[in-house]
């Protein structure tokens, strides 16, 4: 349908322009269909569109083959970006956190440090989250503090998205105290969490074994209207890893009533331990 439209607008005579051509693009990147995405990036590239709508139409791009895990492409089409200084902060976000994911800390560093004197990047702190995020996959806990520390001095009012990885740094320290404190500092300063932030309270709160904390994290999420599908299925995994089987059942069952349904991986650990319990009470008997 969207390719008959556009047909029609040649058909009329009319020339498509910057909005049009990343509609296109956009509608091939969210479906993956690299070939078709390829494919009217390069009819971009080759229209008079001006730098803003090639520049959008090349990060898509970048964004699906760093979402479908091509990983060497994109880096590949992100250089090619960054040696025509047509790569923005949403490119760079775009790689720091596909590289975080691949848990290549020392990419994620190499490439904030290109990129952290750009002036045109404006506000920094998405770069520094990122760095956090990178050593906090790869249990470098102390770097990552120093990166936290760092942004303390630059940013002068750090958003939520940083004290969420404040909360990951002491989760992994297995610092309770540490992340009550972060939670105060979030209401005192009067910042709205985010899904995220609640998500990660409960994979740490859980990872302490403070499921009634889990619990009332999820509940404040529900009131805000931010319990997620993602933030239902950390409190099952809890659970789980606490080998709690009633409890991540009751969890499943108010996740479902919610609207949610578990991703496979998760119903299948679930079922191990339901069927671990099993043959232990069965052995015991």
């Amino acid at each position: 349908g969207a390719e008959r439209a556009f047909k029609e607008i040649l058909a009329v005579g009319l020339q498509p322009n910057g909005f049009i051509m990343t509609n296109m693009v956009m509608l091939y990147s969210n479906l993956n269909l690299e070939s078709k995405v390829r494919k009217w990036v390069e009819k971009a590239m080759m229209m008079n569109l001006g730098n803003r709508p090639v520049q959008i139409c090349r990060t898509l791009l970048i964004k699906m083959l760093a979402r479908t895990g091509d990983s060497v492409a994109a880096e590949n089409e992100f250089n090619k970006l960054w040696k025509e200084n047509s790569a923005d902060i949403v490119v760079v976000i775009t790689i720091m956190n596909m590289y975080s994911k691949l848990k290549q800390a020392d990419k994620v560093i190499a490439l904030f440090e290109r990129a952290k004197d750009r002036d045109d990047f404006g506000n920094k702190e998405s770069l520094y989250n990122l760095v956090m995020d990178a050593l906090c996959r790869t249990g470098e806990i102390e770097r990552a503090k120093m990166f936290a520390t760092e942004v303390t001095r630059v940013v002068p009012n750090p958003s939520i998205f940083f004290y969420t990885q404040l909360i990951k740094i002491h989760g992994l320290e297995y610092n309770a105290k540490g992340i009550e404190q972060v939670v105060r500092v979030v209401r005192d300063a009067g910042l709205r969490p985010c899904t995220e932030f609640y998500n990660t309270l409960v994979v740490y709160q859980g990872l302490l074994g403070n499921f009634e904390n889990a619990e009332a994290c999820l509940e404040e999420a529900r009131r805000n209207n931010l319990a997620s599908r993602k933030v239902w299925t950390s409190l099952v995994r809890v659970y789980v890893k606490g080998m709690k089987l009633e409890s991540a059942e009751r969890a499943r069952d108010r996740m479902e009533a919610a609207g949610f349904r578990l991703d496979d991986r998760t119903r299948e650990r679930l079922e191990q331990l339901r069927q671990s319990q099993r043959s232990g009470e069965l052995s015991l008997f």
